[in-house]
């Protein structure tokens, strides 16, 4: 059966309608609003002007501070060696000046030398261990490197030490929602920085993503519309807009943020994908199709659209056309999960059993904390008669996703066909408390009677 897909285009979440909640991942596909580590590219070195001190508060004051300003200058004019020559100036009137380290940093940075940038944020860093400009600097280094306890350490003391700094907030910020998954905090954080510095585009942007972890859709809408009122070029908060009001069932609205942020940007994948799944939430699949297929025109290398294209169609029953279109995706990602395991729900329906267990067993390596994939590979090894291994597989699926009814209850099955009545009854009896509405309640529901007579 067709998986859900997620916001980045990967993932198969359970075996239901298409999601369209709002997503609490932040989007790669730009460069994030408030600079969001996990967005970074590896083995980037996060220097900014952020990290710099201004030229009027340099810290050579009285020696080294004319070539400091200097190098600043040249650095905003893109002068890289001219740049270099004065922060090394500056270091000859002041040895341990951190701030003229961080400029020679943010030179090697630009240019691609991310060891060396890495070397002068370290050296600044003990140079001057109260400057909150270099922690801030090695904060940002550490939490790239996923040194997160070292991280957060650098970037607090760089917020104590400087109680007007913006960059350090937003980081840790980041830090909070992202590796953390402490939305509460996060929230704390940007909300401080927008009393610095309230026109700042990315901490609104960051601060809907906190609140809608939350489940306060209402504080999230608004600031995400904060966010797009003050970067009114980038798609990124319509798309989350769009996702809250498909969340309430205002699939109205939905659709008109969702094409806005296309319209602004028509060929990011994330804006045609969050469209595609409000016009099939809106019961409009030809018109979810077309989506799909001009993500797949302006990615023809990922296999992500392609798998979009195929779970539309394996959604309206044609299997061959969704086989096809999962075919492509793996064609391009051999190991593409999502894919693997709905070609392998055609293949178990096609009663192709062999094939559908190699698909299933590559869907689950690829992915082996998936509830979903489990889910296929037990249906597939139940098929081949091997309920014991089903039971089991399932078990996996149950301890990864316990809120999914269906799940649940197809263990109670499996464990009634084994002749485990009591863990059977458990588990049916625990599904039917969840929900009476899930796809299989029927069977569920009579197999529970059937044990209780």
């Amino acid at each position: 059966m067709p998986g859900n897909r997620d916001a980045g285009g990967g993932k198969t979440m359970r075996r239901t309608q298409p999601k369209t909640a709002a997503s609490p991942a932040l989007i790669g596909f730009l460069a994030a609003l408030s600079g969001l580590l996990p967005v970074c590219p590896a083995g980037a070195i996060p220097v900014d002007s952020g990290t710099l001190r201004s030229p009027a508060a340099a810290a050579a004051s009285g020696s080294g501070e004319a070539q400091y300003n200097a190098g600043i200058r040249a650095l905003a004019a893109d002068r890289l060696d001219e740049a270099e020559k004065a922060f090394q100036s500056c270091l000859d009137f002041a040895p341990r000046a951190a701030d003229c380290m961080l400029g020679i940093a943010t030179v090697a940075s630009a240019r691609g030398n991310p060891s060396r940038a890495a070397a002068w944020i370290e050296r600044a860093a003990s140079a001057e261990p109260n400057n909150p400009y270099a922690l801030a600097s090695l904060g940002r280094l550490r939490a790239v490197s996923g040194r997160t306890d070292e991280a957060i350490a650098a970037l607090e003391r760089a917020a104590r030490l400087d109680a007007k700094a913006v960059r350090p907030r937003v980081d840790l910020g980041d830090i909070y929602l992202t590796t953390r998954a402490d939305p509460k905090r996060a929230a704390e954080l940007y909300r401080a920085v927008l009393a610095l510095e309230p026109d700042h585009a990315g901490a609104s942007f960051a601060l809907g993503a906190a609140l809608t972890r939350q489940g306060d859709a209402k504080g999230a809408a608004e600031a995400f519309r904060r966010a797009s009122e003050l970067a009114p070029g980038n798609p990124l908060p319509a798309i989350e807009l769009s996702r809250l009001y498909a969340a309430s069932g205002n699939l109205t609205e939905a659709e008109r943020y969702a094409r806005e942020a296309v319209k602004l940007q028509p060929g990011l994948l994330q804006a045609r994908l969050t469209l595609g799944q409000v016009l099939e939430a809106s019961g409009r699949p030809d018109d979810a199709l077309k989506e799909y297929r001009a993500m797949a025109a302006a990615h023809p290398k990922l296999a992500a659209p392609d798998f979009h294209i195929g779970a539309a169609l394996h959604a309206r029953g044609d299997l061959a056309g969704a086989a096809a279109a999962y075919g492509r995706a793996l064609e391009k990602d051999p190991e593409f999960g999502p894919a693997l395991n709905n070609l392998a729900a055609i293949e178990l329906g096609r009663k192709a059993n062999d094939k559908a267990e190699a698909l299933a067993q590559r869907a689950v390596k690829s992915a082996p904390q998936d509830a979903a994939f489990r889910d296929t590979h037990a249906e597939v090894l139940a098929a081949r008669g091997d309920l014991r291994g089903a039971a089991a597989e399932q078990q996996q699926a149950v301890k990864l996703e316990p809120g999914n009814p269906a799940y649940l209850a197809r263990l109670g099955l499996l464990q009634a066909k084994l002749g485990q009545k009591d863990e059977a009854r458990k588990s049916l009896s625990g599904a039917l408390g969840m929900s009476q509405q899930f796809a299989g309640a029927a069977e569920a529901r009579k197999a529970l009677d059937s044990l209780q007579r």
